[in-house]
């Protein structure tokens, strides 16, 4: 079976959303999926709010971009980093690269830094910098020319302010 196609005058045929709040309401009842006016709020596991159009699962952040300009990019980006915060101002069109370089610092990090590790097998410091050919590792002896290296890289290479901020 052939996926339905979603458009933008489907989308808002069937839902309003507010840019200031990004809320998708329902425009009209649908069966026993709730009233005209309800909000989609359901968030999955992921911390992304997912409702469905037709009968297709969609995430709002990428529905936020169809109703407002007719097309999906290939990524969006949550600015502040909170995923169900799909307010226009919060969202951004990005690719793979642009949407890594707003990501916060992994759970488990053991560093309070993105990019930097303590080395096990000596005393030194590894600072990972990605580039377009791939990853470049550094050795450094302490920890604030690590951070200094790893922050003038990202200051450099078009990095967000919020990247590395706690999970």
């Amino acid at each position: 079976m052939a996926r339905k196609q979603i458009t933008q005058d489907l989308l808002q045929e069937c839902f309003l959303y507010s840019p200031s709040t990004g809320e998708f309401k329902r425009r009209k009842r649908a069966g026993s999926r709730g009233p005209a006016g309800a909000v989609m709020r359901y968030v999955d596991s992921w911390g992304y709010v997912r409702f469905q159009l037709r009968g297709v699962p969609v995430k709002a952040h990428r529905m936020a971009f169809l109703y407002m300009l007719g097309e999906i990019p290939s990524e969006v980006d949550h600015i502040n980093g909170v995923r169900h915060d799909n307010r226009w101002i919060n969202l951004r069109p990005a690719n793979r690269t642009v949407n890594a370089r707003n990501s916060a610092r992994r759970s488990d990090s053991t560093v309070e830094l993105v990019g930097v590790l303590k080395r096990k097998d000596c005393a030194s410091w590894s600072v990972m910098l990605s580039t377009d050919k791939g990853r470049i590792t550094k050795c450094v002896s302490d920890f604030f020319e690590a951070a200094c290296l790893r922050k003038s890289w990202e200051a450099a290479h078009g990095y967000h302010p919020n990247h590395g901020r706690a999970a």
